[in-house]
């Protein structure tokens, strides 16, 4: 869905097939009086939610998933594989319990 805007009339929408051409998806006519109407840009629509926003940081990972999150904080790799070593042995002891 496209919109566009008439200079007489205001705007309107157009469902375009991703296969039309740029000329067809940067003009369309207006469907009352059929003159050349430019593309709008639509307003973004965000994927954000409230809940996400006011939770702030992640919550730590579980024992058993994998958390990559201190690489990407800048970790080292060898110290962050010595932490997952540790993880392991702490989790694989607990198992014989």
């Amino acid at each position: 869905m496209l919109e566009f805007r008439c200079r007489s009339h205001g705007p309107f929408d157009r469902l375009l097939d991703r296969r039309d051409s740029d000329e067809e998806k940067a003009h369309q006519d207006c469907p009352k009086c059929e003159e050349s109407s430019p593309r709008m840009l639509s307003a973004v629509r965000g994927t954000v939610r409230i809940s996400e926003v006011r939770m702030g940081k992640s919550q730590p990972c579980p024992d058993n998933v994998l958390d990559t999150e201190p690489l990407g904080d800048g970790m080292p790799y060898d110290e962050w594989s010595a932490m997952q070593d540790a993880k392991d042995e702490r989790i694989l002891d607990g198992v014989g319990d």
